[in-house]
């Protein structure tokens, strides 16, 4: 859930492109940063139900 926020909070910066001028690059930039942090909510929830069956598996 945390990933999901900072995702969401990565385009904060988008209206600082107000004060400077440069949308391009805050948009750019905006959506990178969520998508990095969205690579991480996939991998878990991917990973997440793999190990749950490993760790009851060796139970």
């Amino acid at each position: 859930m945390g990933h999901e926020i900072i995702a969401v909070l990565s385009f904060l910066p988008v209206f600082a492109g107000i004060k400077f001028g440069a949308y391009p690059v805050f948009i750019i930039t905006s959506i990178v940063s969520a998508g990095m942090d969205l690579i991480f909510v996939i991998m878990q929830r991917y990973n997440r139900q793999r190990i749950m069956r490993i760790l009851a598996a060796k139970k």
